[in-house]
């Protein structure tokens, strides 16, 4: 390969030294224009890679197997219509409706689908058999499908309903062929093998009718009359047997003297040579009638000669034979003059693997086995028309009309030849050239004369004004071709090794340079050359000028100057001869750029002035080895390793023209979209958005939407619209969008509207869904946890709002203080000291209220302690909170004056003398917490002397109550112990004191309770466990109701809820002084913290 990537460069210089010879001189006097666009034009393009084809019946195309899928090929214009996917295994079958639009194929995967063409669609697949399906055919009606496999057996199917109507068995071997009698009402298939069997089977019965076994090897191929009677059978045993099919007989045996790999009847009137165009005479008549038979039977037939022949049944005479000059050069290997056609050398790639009639009956496709699909037509008639003999309207000749070349192989070079160029001749892997007309996609000649593959070719009109083809190969051989006929003019023969390079003069085209694997250059002379070709008809042997061993390594590529006075070179070793100046001279003749070609499929275009690589193309699929240049047409052809040849034209103009109209029709439809906007016309405005890619006007659209509250159904009304390809685009804006919490919600809104006017299924089917919605996911997520906070952050103010009577959010008689301080806590997650005293301040109060008749509680203001108490429980609870969390950082060890101090307050900064028995009601968490925040040894040691003096009090209190009472204390419940003194006291009257009678239970005595026992909870000892007990237990009320106390009116509910917010204000406020007194001492921080409850105790 490394000398194909030499020729490539070597091909660059010289089309660019071709191209600009006719225009050097007005370079310097003309500023050329930058071409910077190419596009491909025309391709030829691989379609055929073997197998038997299918031939629509109005002959328009053909489906060809081509690796894995299935090519539509237009026959006329040689161009791929569609092309059916394949499964990655290879084509096994083909079959085409008869009305043309399905085709039916098969592959190596057992898999068998049924194809639409137009819509392009795969209707059905299935598996048909359990072996590869070998052949199949569809009948008349389109409705059955025949397939023949390897597993010897034989199905029919119904296409519209998908199930097997027929299962066949009778074969010994693989089923080659297989076929529907053409005859509606006679419903019978015909089938082939390996078995050389041909049996008939009866649709209406399910059964074998007849089984004919006179062949000695494989069916190749079957064909009926047009009566339907005969049917002829060929066989690769180098006969042909005709069946008569009303008695199931042997009617004839024609020997053709060849493997034959196809047969087809010939209808009278056709046309083809040895057919018999007039009509029959009474004799022949009498002689049809003895032979019951309505007329004479003509078959073709092609096989492994490479020839076209038809045969006359009756008679078993061959009566028209395809000649040399009819393939028209196609292949075979050239024949010295006077040899015989027996002595011709015949390739496999020369023979015929499958022909057949087309459906106007005068023309014959020819399939060989190089993948090329040729057609054929009449000759022009001979005078006599009319006649009984053999030569009575018999034509001189097939003629090649076209041919399709379905695998080219792998390029080597290419060149674009005539006085017009305007053809192109193309090496490939193979010993002929062949030359296209790149406009039909039809190679229209074949030159054939080198032994082995060929490399290289350059092409130039000699000074006679003969254009010329000059061709090099690995036979060692220069050839130079006449490219009006085809016809090979001299050859040059002197090389050791392959040649590789080969260039002709460019301005007197009078000689040849060529140079190659030998390492040497020769100079070869065509003075006169056409002039002796021409008196002889031969090719004349060119003589060496000069030899000149240039490297020391392989010639890859060679080129001259358009002056003809230097040549470069270029070769395997790591420079060229002479220097890189001398080729970038020859380049530059271009004008302006230069093209390169690379291993990577990739064609770029370069500057000369600037050396930047100005636009690139990917257009092929593999290495580029050849690449021509069209000055005159201003195209340029590349071929490669991909078997691809590409025909491309300068669209730089084009695309400035189309650059330009668009660039207006968006200035207009901007001008509209802006109007649209103006004008509040949403819809309008949201399509011309999409339509103009601007996401920033669509998202100010959407905005306005959003914001107007009415455009849900214009969003739904626009969206509804939106194909696969316009909904992928709107979520790839609002994924974007939503990724910004500023946008988030537009693109929610947006989300939203594309959910409810698009169904799920349709929106599973958006390419790139799962990518959209992987990326929409989190964002979303992100931005609805936000909401929900900010949502819950409502609730408090919500409430304060409704108790500060701006807001009624809910009816005030089911409104309870106490769910919304939970609610409040659990929702915030405040641990503190002061919001667990509010709660249990909240709790109380309003268990303390005094109940109605039918158990609910009042609507007016209540007593006027309940505020006092709450805003005591506040404050003390802040000041608590702060003092504990000062002492845990800043107190020394062993200083329990603190401790010692808080003995004698209660839970919510009210003193109660000392009477009080619970002084310290911090929960058992949050003494867990401030012995966490209280770290340290000596910390430890002063909580347990804490303890111990607690002990120690409690023991003291307990014996003061026993000298006191006349007998054990009963645990008094805090709630219980409020509601007596609340219960007597109706909306605002003072309660008095209230004492149990020791003769209710003979077990408790109350005191008058003190501000310590309602916000406390529990009037006793400080000890926790006997609070625990309290807690649990009961007493009864008096029926006197009367108190020894004093009660202040408050005003209910709302006092409470303000003095919460008072609590929780001022919470904030020691908080942030907190923050700047975090530095003084711990004596003055105590002192501070004790006076500020002490003010709150006045409060």
């Amino acid at each position: 390969m490394a000398a194909g990537g030499g020729e490539a460069v070597g091909g660059i210089s010289a089309a660019v030294a071709a191209g600009a010879g006719s225009r050097a001189p007005a370079i310097s006097s003309l500023k050329l224009q930058m071409k910077k666009t190419y596009k491909p034009i025309s391709k030829l393009e691989v379609f055929y890679t073997g197998g038997r084809i299918g031939v629509s019946r109005d002959g328009s195309f053909v489906a060809c197997p081509c690796g894995e899928e299935v090519k539509v090929v237009d026959i006329s214009s040689g161009a791929v219509r569609v092309t059916l996917a394949g499964d990655g295994e290879a084509v096994t079958a083909v079959a085409v409706s008869p009305d043309g639009v399905s085709v039916f194929c098969s592959s190596r995967s057992l898999q068998t689908k049924w194809w639409t063409i137009d819509p392009l669609e795969c209707r059905r697949s299935w598996k048909a058999h359990d072996g590869p399906v070998s052949d199949m055919a569809v009948d008349s009606s389109g409705g059955l499908l025949a397939t023949g496999s390897a597993d010897r057996t034989i199905r029919v199917w119904d296409v519209e309903r998908g199930y097997c109507t027929h299962s066949f068995r009778g074969h010994d071997g693989v089923v080659s062929r297989v076929m529907f009698h053409p005859d509606v009402h006679r419903l019978q298939l015909i089938s082939g093998g390996d078995d050389a069997a041909v049996r008939v089977w009866d649709l209406v019965t399910k059964s074998c009718i007849a089984c004919f076994k006179k062949h000695f090897s494989r069916v190749t191929d079957l064909s009926l009359s047009a009566d339907g009677w005969l049917l002829l059978s060929s066989s690769r045993d180098k006969v042909v047997n005709v069946w008569d099919l009303r008695d199931n007989t042997l009617l004839h045996t024609v020997p053709v003297f060849e493997a034959v790999e196809a047969v087809a009847a010939v209808q009278e009137g056709s046309g083809l040579p040895g057919v018999r165009t007039a009509r029959p005479t009474s004799t022949t008549k009498k002689k049809l009638q003895q032979k019951k038979t309505d007329q004479p039977l003509h078959f073709l037939t092609a096989g492994e000669s490479g020839f076209l022949k038809i045969w006359k049944a009756d008679s078993a005479t061959c009566v028209f034979h395809q000649k040399q000059e009819d393939r028209d050069g196609m292949g075979l290997a050239a024949v010295e003059k006077g040899a015989k056609e027996e002595d011709r050398v015949v390739s496999a790639a020369d023979s015929f693997t499958a022909a057949m009639i087309m459906p106007d009956g005068k023309t014959i496709l020819g399939v060989t086995g190089d993948q090329r699909l040729v057609f054929y037509k009449p000759k022009a008639k001979n005078a006599m028309e009319d006649g009984e003999g053999e030569g009575a309207g018999r034509e001189e000749g097939l003629k090649m009309i076209k041919q399709l070349i379905g695998n080219n192989d792998e390029i080597t070079d290419l060149k674009f030849i005539g006085k017009e160029l305007d053809l192109v001749a193309v090496a490939t892997n193979a010993e002929q050239i062949r030359v296209y007309n790149m406009e039909t996609s039809t190679c229209v000649r074949s030159l054939v004369g080198h032994s082995d593959i060929v490399l290289c070719l350059d092409a130039g009109v000699s000074m006679t004004g003969r254009a010329l083809l000059v061709s090099a190969g690995k036979d060692h051989s220069v050839r130079v071709w006449d490219v009006e006929t085809g016809a090979c003019v001299a050859v040059a023969v002197g090389h050791m090794a392959a040649v590789s390079a080969v260039v002709l003069s460019r301005k007197r085209r009078d000689f040849i340079i060529s140079g190659g694997s030998d390492r040497t250059l020769k100079v070869w002379s065509l003075e006169g050359v056409l002039e002796q070709w021409k008196k002889g008809q031969e090719p004349v042997r060119l003589k060496s000028k000069a030899v000149v061993a240039a490297h020391d390594k392989d010639i890859n590529s060679v080129a001259i100057a358009p002056n003809d006075a230097i040549a470069c070179t270029g070769s395997q070793e790591a420079s060229g001869r002479p220097p890189a100046s001398t080729l970038s001279d020859a380049a530059g003749f271009l004008g302006i750029a230069v093209l390169l070609l690379g291993a990577d499929g990739l064609v770029k275009l370069w500057t000369i002035r600037s050396n930047e690589c100005v636009n690139t193309f990917d257009y092929h699929n593999d290495k580029i080895w050849a690449l021509t240049v069209n000055s005159k047409q201003e195209m340029i052809a590349t071929g490669g390793s991909d078997a691809l040849v590409n025909l491309w034209a300068d669209f730089t103009a084009a695309e400035e023209e189309e650059a330009e109209r668009q660039a207006e029709e968006e200035l207009l439809k901007d001008q509209d979209l802006s109007n649209a906007l103006s004008s509040g016309e949403f819809g309008r405005a949201i399509e011309l958005g999409f339509e103009l890619k601007r996401p920033q006007k669509l998202l100010h659209t959407f905005a306005e939407l959003v914001r107007a509250g009415t455009g849900r159904e214009i969003l739904l009304e626009v969206l509804g619209k939106f194909d696969k390809l316009r909904l992928r685009q709107c979520l790839e804006y609002v994924r974007e969008w939503n990724t910004n919490s500023r946008y988030c919600h537009v693109a929610q809104y947006i989300l939203q509207s594309v959910l409810e006017a698009h169904p799920m299924k349709e929106l599973l089917e958006v390419p790139g869904m799962k990518e959209l919605l992987v990326a929409l996911i989190p964002y979303s997520s992100r931005h609805f946890k936000r909401l929900d906070r900010l949502v819950r952050s409502t609730f408090i103010l919500d409430y304060t709002l409704s108790c500060m009577s701006v807001l009624f959010p809910m009816n005030e008689e089911d409104m309870n203080p106490l769910d919304v301080a939970e609610g409040f806590l659990t929702q915030t997650g405040s641990k503190g000291i002061a919001a667990r005293k509010v709660h249990s301040t909240l709790r109380l109060t309003y268990a303390s209220t005094p109940s109605k008749a039918d158990g609910s509680k009042p609507d007016g203001p209540q007593d006027a302690a309940d505020v006092a108490m709450s805003k005591n429980a506040v404050v003390d609870g802040m000041e608590e909170e702060e003092e504990e969390r000062v002492q845990g950082s800043s107190k020394p060890s062993g200083d329990v004056e603190n401790g010692a101090a808080e003995d004698g307050v209660d839970a919510m900064g009210g003193d109660d003398g000392g009477n009080s028995d619970e002084t310290n009601t911090v929960p058992k968490g949050d003494k867990v917490g401030l012995d966490m925040a209280t770290k340290g040894p000596e910390t430890q040691k002063k909580k347990q002397k804490q303890k111990q003096k607690q002990k120690q009090q409690k023991k003291k209190k307990k014996e003061t109550q026993q000298s006191k009472g006349s007998g054990k204390s009963t645990p008094v419940d805090a709630t219980t112990a409020v509601e007596p003194v609340l219960a007597g006291l109706p909306g605002d009257e003072p309660a008095g004191d209230v004492r149990d009678s020791p003769a209710d239970d003979g077990k408790c005595e109350a005191g008058p309770v003190s501000n310590g026992e309602l916000m406390g909870g529990v009037s006793g000892t400080n000890d926790r466990k006997t609070r625990k007990k309290k807690v649990g237990g009961g007493v009864e009320r008096t029926s006197s109701g009367s108190s020894a106390g004093k009660t202040v009116p408050g005003d209910g509910n709302a006092d409470r809820v303000r003095a919460l917010l008072q609590g929780l204000d001022l919470e904030i406020q020691l908080s942030k002084k907190r923050k700047g007194k975090g530095k003084e001492s711990n004596g003055q921080t105590k002192v501070e913290s004790v006076k500020k409850r002490k003010v709150a105790l006045t409060v």
